[in-house]
């Protein structure tokens, strides 16, 4: 068995966490159902822009052509059942992974995995629904480019790609058989550049509804950069709008929206407090200010995370010379067992308080 340093270092010691990265997991990919007019079965596609690291980006969302239980065709864009599905998958990948002929990643699985996953986490889905969801996986493509302005040179799409360019069923009619889905080359490279960070999965899927999730990861990856070692935020509704693509048709309500998500962490425990002042123009609420204190238990989850990235980093210098390996490295089952043992070693131990 080939053991590659990337894949050892995405691996957790437990089932509880897994790893997300910033670009591609907080990018706004998923949509709310949409309603066709005059019961047409065709989607248009969805374009968002959002802010990354200083910069803006824009995203684009193309339909999947999918076949329903009626066996008619129609469009479908992936939502938060498909985001669901998908944080799923990515679970499964902290576990194991197959490392493919052209540096392809692949995450094994079952359609019975992913339903007793979805259940011990309180989520139903039944099997048509989750292969539904797959299938909108990986028949929905997704452009992500960087926005530049007027008259300058539009740069290539940072990828334009499926979440899973490759679905295959080993037996299309056997909950149990094993199947594979390859991960979008985005996500690739940021595994072999070890850009992603550890995010407490089995807490996040407590959290009910995409929304209050996304923010979730939002923090969870804002909180395990060294920068931010801070147990208080300052956070607009508007720009949480803008990072997750949400919108209503009424500005009001998706602000409304925003708040409810923020006192949905305050009640799962992330949040200790949270004081929120409305911003207004004249008489009219445009936006919500607030300013969030995160928990205890969250601030030790966050350098717990931040430890293991540290651990991340040694490891790579110690074995390529780099920080961010620029191509996946394999590594002998010696090092393949330290990287391991240390990883459980760190999850273990104490840590000390979060810096205010």
């Amino acid at each position: 068995m080939t053991n590659i340093l990337q894949l050892s270092l995405f691996q957790t010691p437990d089932k509880k966490h897994t790893n997300f990265t910033a670009l591609y997991d907080l990018a706004p990919r998923f949509v709310q159902r949409t309603e066709r007019e005059n019961d047409t079965p065709y989607l248009s596609r969805v374009t968002r822009e959002f802010p990354f690291a200083g910069d803006t980006y824009s995203v684009t969302v193309y339909p999947a052509r999918i076949t329903d239980a009626k066996g008619e065709e129609l469009d479908e864009l992936p939502g938060d059942r498909e985001a669901l599905v998908e944080d799923v998958l990515r679970r499964f990948a902290a576990e194991k992974m197959a490392f493919g002929e052209k540096e392809e990643l692949m995450v094994p699985f079952s359609l019975y995995q992913i339903d007793q996953e979805l259940r011990k986490h309180k989520h139903t889905l039944s099997y048509t629904e989750i292969k539904e969801a797959l299938a909108i996986l990986a028949g929905s493509k997704i452009e992500i480019s960087r926005v530049v302005q007027p008259g300058q040179k539009k740069p290539k799409p940072v990828v334009h790609a499926s979440a899973l360019p490759v679905l295959v069923y080993k037996d299309d009619n056997d909950p149990k058989a094993m199947s594979y889905a390859q991960f979008n080359p985005l996500l690739v490279q940021a595994i072999r550049a070890l850009e992603f960070e550890q995010v407490n999965y089995a807490w996040m899927m407590q959290v009910r509804g995409a929304l209050p999730r996304w923010i979730f990861k939002f923090a969870s990856l804002l909180l395990a950069d060294e920068d931010r070692q801070t147990d208080s935020i300052h956070l607009f509704a508007s720009d949480l709008m803008k990072g997750c693509g949400h919108s209503r048709s009424r500005e009001r309500d998706a602000l409304t929206d925003i708040e409810k998500s923020i006192l949905k962490l305050k009640a799962c425990g992330v949040i200790a407090d949270v004081r929120s002042e409305p911003v207004k123009m004249g008489k009219v609420k445009t936006d919500i200010r607030f300013a969030v204190r995160f928990s205890e238990k969250f601030l030790h989850d966050r350098q717990e995370a931040r430890a293991i990235r540290q651990h991340r980093i040694q490891e790579a210098v110690r074995l390529t010379g780099q920080e961010r390996p620029d191509s996946f490295r394999q590594i002998n089952s010696d090092d393949a067992a330290k990287i391991a043992m240390k990883r459980r070693q760190l999850t273990q131990a104490p840590t000390e308080p979060a810096l205010n």
